[in-house]
């Protein structure tokens, strides 16, 4: 896991290089500091920094996403509602996982419906949410990763 958090770190960096929106911009750079917290907190095992991190900068990073979202008059409202449904998951798996609810297992079967619709974007390549699906992306390869554990832990132990 420690190897995937740095990979995903790099790719962080490349998008936030290659993003010119200052808005989406703000919210990989907090996406990079909450992996950069995580990656600290397991390093010095240090689990206060880890939690910090992940709470403050994993919502401020969705937050800013969905002003952003709010805020853009050019995207049309079904992309705005499709880019909102596939960061739900996120948000909720999130919440469950933080303070621990009952049900967390449940969500990240259903995130299979968001990964899908990334990976269809994607290949779709539509030339008005390129700067969007960047951010999307991150949080993309998150859930898939989070879904390969879980099966593994819950199903092939």
């Amino acid at each position: 896991m420690f190897l995937f958090q740095i990979s995903l770190l790099g790719f962080s960096g490349v998008y936030f290089y290659r993003t010119e929106n200052k808005i989406i911009k703000t919210a990989i750079l907090c996406f990079s500091l909450m992996l950069l917290g995580l990656l600290v907190s397991k390093s010095i095992n240090v689990k206060l920094i880890g939690i910090i991190s992940f709470v403050v900068f994993n919502l401020s990073a969705i937050l800013l996403f969905v002003i952003y979202l709010i805020t853009n008059k050019k995207m049309s409202p079904i992309y705005k509602s499709l880019l909102g449904f596939i960061l739900l998951p996120v948000f909720l798996s999130y919440l469950f996982k933080v303070f621990h609810f009952p049900g967390y297992g449940i969500i990240r079967i259903f995130s299979i419906i968001p990964i899908v619709l990334i990976i269809y974007l994607n290949l779709k390549k539509l030339k008005g949410l390129r700067e969007e699906l960047r951010f999307i992306d991150l949080y993309g390869i998150v859930m898939l990763t989070d879904l390969l554990v879980f099966i593994n832990k819950n199903w092939f132990q």
